[in-house]
């Protein structure tokens, strides 16, 4: 038996050891059974190691959601998967393709599972389904923030502040928003940040956004849940700190445990306030108090963490900002993650990988010039010119 499926079937031998049971009746197909069965059949296969993986992986986020048979296994369940993979790239943790391909893996095995007669459709073919799957994207057109681009985009966002300021009867809030805009921006482009590390994911309770706790100005860094779900440390350099500070002053968090970009959305903040104050005061009560406070007072004077805003809601912003001010690489926006690109383009440009890697948190050296291969490329082809006297012209 090939060691992949070696492996899967010793996963099984374990948890069987361990609960003293398969789970099922006797005689019944379990989805783990038709997992082993599909796998078995293609053992032959090239890809056949990463789909024991992806199938596994898949089987452990059904488990988290106590889905453990067919039947619940529906349109909306693969759907939601969907997000689940389209968050992971949001994350930083693989890319677009990856997560088609192991949409594309566990597709494969519910068509065999209806083959198996274990279920009448493919739920996983909907076009609801596949619809919240990320683009693919390969790595030669992933989407870097130019020296320019980022230099322009954040003296838009210092000119933003500073016409705030000077404006003699600016509103607050309009204030708040420029500051909150700025600090968003510089933290972005200067830190080397994942956009989930720093915004939240809805649907991964742990990424819940960057909190003022987390951020240590003395130590220059902020505390982030990296992509080996694991607490890191990025850098925060002086620029980003000074945003930072100055977007503190005016957001003026009651507690550290506040996000640094809470969400605006209203429905989500009314959630928060029936959810802090849920213990201690009625629902007729709390409605009546949401009916005649602003949500804001609420939140601030009971000491109620708003959520953080969303890597979507994130991606709004820079929308907005760059369609307000004419940016665009390639026809799009700039998004979250084209800022962490480009700085790694900046260093490694320069002949400065290991200052990359570190400022991109890559466990390797080698993570870091497979990411910035094309440069490596071009780099060897004027070394060939060099020495056998090419013309570029």
């Amino acid at each position: 038996m090939h060691s992949t499926f070696r492996w899967v079937a010793a996963v099984r031998t374990v948890e069987t050891m361990e609960t003293g049971s398969t789970g099922a009746d006797p005689g019944e197909k379990t989805l783990e059974r038709c997992i082993d069965d599909y796998l078995n059949t293609r053992q032959a296969e090239t890809s056949a190691r990463n789909m024991a993986y992806a199938l596994e992986s898949w089987r452990e986020w059904l488990a988290r959601r106590n889905v453990d048979d067919f039947e619940s296994i529906d349109p909306k369940c693969c759907r939601e998967y969907a997000f689940h993979l389209a968050e992971r790239v949001d994350a930083g943790e693989f890319a677009g393709s990856t997560a088609r391909t192991y949409y594309a893996f566990v597709r494969a095995f519910l068509s065999f599972a209806v083959r198996d007669e274990q279920l009448d459709t493919n739920p996983a073919m909907t076009n609801r389904a596949v619809e919240p799957l990320p683009e693919d994207e390969g790595t030669g057109t992933q989407q870097f923030w130019t020296a320019g681009k980022r230099d322009a985009l954040l003296r838009y966002a210092d000119q933003q502040v500073t016409s705030a300021l000077e404006h003699p009867v600016a509103p607050r809030p309009i204030l708040r928003t420029r500051m909150r805009d700025r600090a968003l921006v510089t933290l972005l482009a200067l830190s080397g940040v994942r956009g989930a590390e720093v915004f939240s994911a809805p649907r991964d309770a742990r990424r819940n956004g960057l909190r003022w706790a987390d951020v240590d100005f003395e130590a220059n860094s902020i505390a982030v849940l990296g992509k080996s779900r694991e607490t890191e440390h990025a850098p925060l350099p002086s620029r980003a700190a000074r945003a930072l500070r100055r977007y503190r002053e005016v957001l003026e968090p009651p507690i550290d445990e506040w996000p640094v970009f809470p969400s605006r959305h209203a429905a989500s903040l009314h959630q928060a306030v029936r959810d802090g104050l849920r213990d201690e005061y009625t629902e007729d009560r709390i409605d009546r108090v949401l009916e005649n406070r602003d949500v804001d007072d609420l939140l601030r004077d009971h000491e109620i963490a708003p959520p953080s805003i969303s890597t979507n809601g994130a991606r709004n912003v820079m929308k907005r900002i760059c369609t307000r001010f004419d940016l665009e690489i390639d026809g799009e926006y700039l998004k979250p993650h084209g800022a962490r690109r480009g700085l790694g383009h900046a260093f490694y440009s320069e002949g400065r990988a290991e200052d990359a890697q570190s400022a991109l948190r890559h466990k390797s050296i080698e993570t870091t010039h497979a990411a910035y291969s094309n440069i490596q490329a071009g780099e060897t082809a004027d070394r060939i010119d060099d020495v056998l006297g090419g013309d570029r012209g």
